[in-house]
């Protein structure tokens, strides 16, 4: 055992020693103005990987490499800028610096300008600026810049909605291993949009995304193996997809992995290992979680029955945009579950579920505007929200829609 350590200290000295001389190597080159030893000073401090991390070490090998026309550190410099890291924040210093960049023919640096431009940070947005820096980087084959195209095309983004083009870009993404544009491709392909429907090559992308580390491929993946779509289903192969994503931070995975032992799908039913889960989605910040978590509370399945506790996930998985939380945040107040009953307090959660698509919330709000509850009465306004809720699919909504339409 004490040779063992002694061989370790041995290759620790040495390790230690080899990486102290390249240090000293790359940084008598820089002295030197070779700006490819201070990019790669400026990298090894950002990672801190074989030296002890530094923002300010960071900064100052980049400015330098920069000023010797090394595009990656212009580009570095400018994050550096945006946000602070080493340097005083300043968008105006940041903006010069993924400028010079792009000019060198950096492509990160062009798509930082679109991500500027795109987000209006520390310029005023232009959809326009945003698709001209991008498609700069792209022409660099950036495949970053590759899939911000597919979703300005995909979305409408600034320009006309074009699947072909959201394909024909996210294809190019793909291609050029960039992990949120494989996704993005089978998304596509899921929802023939640009393309023929092929589940099994919707599989194929999401595989290959969850290969190069995207998460969220991992779990669009786990869904087909769920569904039997493109592959063989296989709930097994799904579990361990939704694990390597929920371990690497997809909140929709931990929320699938937490029904599945809630249901005891191909696990041994486990409430608390289902509430496990929902927390970690719910800390993500994804509604679901927040839901299904407080539900369990409300329900008082292997966490203690509070009332409190429940209606309080559900505001917060609410503001997460979960319309089903706001809808029943909204019944708790209207029935006086728990709290004292306030129609004021629960109308704006009826609101806020039918603003985000929820049929039963788009149901109870015209309800309110039938009787008057809350709001000023109109038979019209109520209508129109039974119309929204059986749209929806809520069948209470087309009953009552239909009653008001025979009359």
């Amino acid at each position: 055992m004490k040779l063992l350590s002694l061989t370790l200290a041995i290759s620790f000295l040495f390790f230690s020693n080899s990486m102290a001389g390249e240090i000293e190597d790359l940084e008598v080159a820089c002295n030197n103005n070779d700006g490819l030893a201070c990019n790669s000073l400026s990298i090894l401090f950002i990672k801190g990987e074989k030296i002890e991390k530094s923002l300010e070490k960071t900064f100052e090998y980049a400015e330098k490499a920069c000023q010797l026309d090394v595009g990656q550190s212009c580009s570095n410099l400018g994050v550096c800028y945006l946000l602070g890291r080493g340097a005083e924040k300043s968008y105006e210093k940041a903006l010069q610096s993924f400028e010079k960049s792009c000019s060198l023919s950096y492509p990160e640096g062009c798509w930082n300008i679109g991500f500027l431009y795109f987000n209006g940070v520390g310029v005023m947005k232009s959809y326009d600026k945003a698709l001209e820096f991008y498609s700069k980087a792209a022409e660099l084959g950036y495949g970053q810049a590759f899939a911000s195209l597919g979703v300005m095309y995909g979305k409408g983004i600034g320009v006309e909605v074009s699947y072909p083009k959201a394909f024909e870009y996210s294809n190019k993404s793909c291609n050029a291993n960039f992990g949120p544009g494989c996704r993005d491709l089978g998304i596509l392909y899921v929802n023939g949009a640009g393309t023929v429907q092929s589940f099994t090559k919707a599989a194929e992308a999401f595989a290959k995304a969850c290969e190069l580390e995207d998460q969220e491929g991992c779990t669009d993946l786990a869904i087909l193996y769920s569904q039997g779509k493109g592959v063989p289903q296989s709930f097994t192969k799904a579990k361990e997809l939704y694990i390597i994503a929920c371990d690497k931070g997809s909140a929709r995975a931990c929320t699938s992995l937490g029904k599945m032992y809630a249901m005891g799908i191909e696990v041994e039913q486990s409430f608390n290992t289902a509430k496990q889960y929902y927390e970690k989605a719910c800390n993500l910040h994804f509604g679901q979680g927040c839901f299904f978590l407080g539900e369990m509370y409300f329900q008082g399945k292997e966490a203690e029955l509070s009332l409190t506790k429940g209606r309080e996930l559900f505001q917060l998985a609410c503001e997460y945009k979960d319309a089903k939380a706001c809808s029943n945040v909204g019944t708790i107040y209207a029935q006086g579950i728990g709290v004292p009953s306030s129609s004021s307090e629960a109308l704006p959660y009826f609101q806020r579920s039918c603003a985000v698509k929820e049929g039963v919330g788009c149901c109870k709000l015209g309800t309110r505007y039938v009787k008057g509850t809350g709001v000023t009465k109109s038979l019209s306004q109520a209508k129109e929200l039974y119309r929204q809720s059986c749209d929806l699919g809520f069948a209470e909504g087309c009953s009552r829609y239909a009653e008001m339409a025979n009359n």
